[in-house]
């Protein structure tokens, strides 16, 4: 809303994502250190990605917001392969410690909305239709 107050007729996109591992929230890790144990934390196991998503009218002032769930599961991963992913990627920006490619780099399998960038994009094309936005 911030960003509305100082747009006008614009539309706004708002969107992030967290995985959830059993009722324990895996936000952005804040070193390397923590993103090896997050990663191995999660090898082998079913956990959750949850995407939020707010796409806001500054013009009209209608808000449409949604939370998505995609259910992933990783395959059992070797420490070897753990650190030389988190040596080769900018682990800290992305919540699990893991992006896009690592997700499907690491997946045994994904079923749900899979959300590109933490945005759910089936429904963000939906909301920008629903605003007027052509797409």
């Amino acid at each position: 809303m911030a960003i509305a107050k100082e747009s006008e007729d614009s539309i706004i996109i708002a969107g992030d994502l967290v995985d959830a591992l059993d009722k324990k929230i895996l936000e952005k890790p804040k070193n390397k250190k923590e993103a090896f144990q997050m990663l191995k934390c999660l090898s082998g196991k079913n956990f959750r990605m949850i995407a939020g998503l707010a796409v806001y009218n500054t013009k009209t002032k209608k808000m449409l917001s949604t939370a998505k769930e995609c259910k992933v599961k990783f395959r059992d991963l070797l420490d070897k392969e753990i650190k030389h992913y988190v040596e080769s990627c900018d682990v800290t920006k992305h919540a699990g410690g893991f992006d896009v490619n690592g997700a499907i780099r690491f997946a045994e399998n994904i079923s749900g909305e899979f959300c590109l960038y933490g945005l759910p994009m089936n429904e963000l094309v939906h909301f920008l239709r629903e605003q007027g936005v052509d797409v």
